[in-house]
């Protein structure tokens, strides 16, 4: 309706192209089918039940849709159809996300915490909850790390002569022995903050 300013468009929506729809499941807007066959069968049966007239007494399930009846070789028909719109898989590298800093300004006091450390094996995080110990590799003076938290405290926070950003480094080491390292990137500003000044008549407060 936006694009095109038709009051017959209200409610419309741009539905998305078929093309390599093979390598894009789960299907549906809630993604509940894996496969062509499950959501032509859902549209064949008519589109299921509505749900929230059941729940809620509200119709929100349009009357367009009714059952197809259609034959088992129809819908293997569809699923080539489907499949033909297909080529070879599109692939690409996973981007490189660049490191982030934290910003504060000379004098304040920096607070960071490091990426919990968290297993893969669902019955070693159990048995390991809370067991994690955090100490200081590196960091500026000043800054402390509480061991069992591991958040990285760093009061006055002072600025490098050379200006270039503070890394300050954490180890974590696991009931296990498992160690590994994260380091917090900080810059620290020298410029102060300068007050908005307001313009304009002095405001009169209501009552």
């Amino acid at each position: 309706y936006f694009n095109t300013g038709h009051k017959q468009d209200i409610g419309k929506i741009r539905i998305q192209p078929l093309r390599y729809t093979v390598y894009t499941p789960p299907y549906m807007h809630n993604g509940v089918f894996d496969t062509f066959e499950e959501v032509i069968d859902f549209y064949n049966d008519g589109g299921g039940e509505d749900l929230t007239l059941r729940y809620f007494g509200i119709a929100n399930k349009t009357k367009v849709l009714k059952k197809l009846g259609l034959t088992d070789e129809e819908k293997e028909d569809l699923v080539a159809f489907l499949d033909g719109l297909t080529g070879d898989e599109i692939t690409m590298e996973t981007p490189t996300i660049p490191e982030t800093a934290a910003l504060v300004y000379e004098g304040e006091t920096y607070v960071g915490l490091p990426i919990p450390v968290v297993s893969d094996d669902l019955a070693a995080r159990a048995a390991a909850a809370g067991a994690v110990t955090w100490t200081l590799v590196q960091g500026p003076p000043g800054v402390t790390v509480d061991a069992e938290s591991g958040r990285v405290t760093w009061p006055n926070a002072q600025a490098p002569a050379d200006g270039q950003e503070v890394a300050i480094t954490v180890r974590s080491e696991t009931a296990g022995g498992e160690t590994a390292e994260q380091t917090l990137k900080v810059i620290v500003s020298r410029e102060a903050v300068e007050p908005v000044a307001r313009t304009g008549p002095p405001r009169t407060a209501r009552r």
